[in-house]
């Protein structure tokens, strides 16, 4: 029993030692590759609620990575982005963020000004959402059945064959069997 419980201490030493190398290892090389990341201050502004701010390396700064923030507020990729390239210009001086090139602009735009904060301001796409594409905003008019002529009625035979019924008038229709049959 000595032995069994030696050689079940000595796995659980082992298992845990290779849990921890395993553990130091991704944490080594990963702090290999962000050793010359900067870390970055990111300020998104919606409108009518709390600020959003995030500390991120820039590496992380992406346009998905940007959209997913926004998701945790409700937000989406159908939504706009934008950020002041120009100060006090207004409107004209904002520039939306919609791919990876347009944030890879944005912060060289910030860094040759010698900062690290990023500051978006995000507004909802007020355009139908594509739920909204199949309803109808338009009223049309409803028109009477009686503007559409007199309705054609239909028999069957005892052959299963479907015909005009007899009943109405057929002389456009025996003309065009005749014209046909010739």
């Amino acid at each position: 029993m000595y032995i069994v419980g030696i050689f079940v201490t000595n796995l659980a030493i082992e298992v845990s030692v290779k849990a921890l190398f395993c553990l130091l290892n991704c944490l080594f090389f990963r702090l290999c590759l962000r050793l010359d990341d900067d870390v970055w201050e990111v300020q998104v502004h919606f409108h009518n609620r709390d600020n959003l701010e995030r500390t991120m390396c820039i590496s992380d700064i992406t346009n998905h990575n940007l959209i997913e923030l926004i998701e945790t507020e409700g937000y989406g990729s159908r939504d706009y982005m934008c950020f002041v390239r120009n100060v006090g210009v207004g409107i004209t001086g904002l520039e939306e963020t919609s791919d990876d090139d347009k944030v890879d602009e944005m912060l060289n735009h910030i860094a040759n000004e010698d900062k690290k904060i990023v500051n978006l301001t995000v507004t909802r796409d007020t355009g139908p959402r594509p739920v909204d594409l199949n309803k109808c905003h338009v009223c049309e008019q409803q028109l009477p059945f009686s503007d559409f002529g007199e309705p054609t009625m239909y028999e069957i035979n005892n052959d299963g064959v479907l015909f005009i019924s007899p009943s109405k008038n057929l002389e456009g229709a025996t003309q065009v069997q005749h014209a046909n049959a010739l």
